[in-house]
Order: structure tokens, then C-alpha cells, then sequence
């Protein structure tokens, strides 16, 4: 069966863009833009396409991933997580070489470095 232009496919790039910034969840972006990609060609496209698809950045994930975000969410701004308590992938050092040849782009940082502050 043929996806028609009546279908989600039928709407302009940006929009479907649009729409899967804000279905995939900022705790868990790889995850959510692994399974939107694997529907059709076209969705992997739009989401590897898309710069605001890529702009949250947790250290949760892998280094390679690390890059391939930073890389593909090209002059956007970037959302940057580092927690010890998300369970890291990556040293905080590790994280911030990464990170810190796009510290113009940083919008915001969370870190938890899992200290109390009585």
C-alpha cells in the first residue's frame, strides 16, 4: 500500500520537523530519533536533516554519538547534561573536550556533580 499525500508524508519538511521536535523526549532524544528514523526514508532523512532535532546533548550517551549531535546539530544552540547520576558514558573531562569548540553555541548546562550542599 502506497502512503498517499493525504498522509503525515504529505506535509511540508519543516512541519514534520516540527512535529518530531516535540514528540521526542529530551531525556531520551537518541532513543526516540532511533525508532522516528527507522519508520521511512523520509522521517531518517527530516530527522538527521533537521539541526534542532540534535540540540540536546547529554553525556548519558556514547562519544560517538556526542560528536555525530554536535556535529549534525550544526549552528544551532546546544542544551549540555552532565549528571553522575544520569550514569555517564563520558568523563566530565571527556564531555567538555567535546563540548568546548562549540561554546558559543551552549544555551544552558545542567550538571549534578552529586554533592549536597548543606
Amino acid at each position: 500500500m502506497a502512503i498517499g499525500e493525504d498522509s503525515i508524508n504529505g506535509l511540508p519538511t519543516e512541519l514534520l520537523c516540527e512535529i518530531f521536535y516535540l514528540t521526542i523526549d529530551s531525556r531520551d532524544p537518541p532513543g526516540d530519533r532511533c525508532r522516528l528514523s527507522l519508520v521511512c526514508r523520509l522521517w531518517r532523512e527530516c530527522i538527521e536533516g533537521s539541526a534542532l532535532l540534535w540540540t540536546d546533548i547529554s553525556a548519558r550517551n556514547a562519544r560517538t554519538y556526542v560528536r555525530q549531535a554536535l556535529e549534525r546539530s550544526r549552528g544551532a544552540t546546544i542544551n549540555l547534561n552532565y549528571s553522575v547520576h544520569g550514569n555517564p558514558k563520558m568523563t566530565l573531562e571527556a564531555f567538555l573536550v567535546e563540548a568546548a569548540p562549540h561554546t558559543a553555541r551552549w544555551r544552558s548546562k545542567i550538571r549534578d556533580f552529586g554533592t549536597d550542599h548543606a
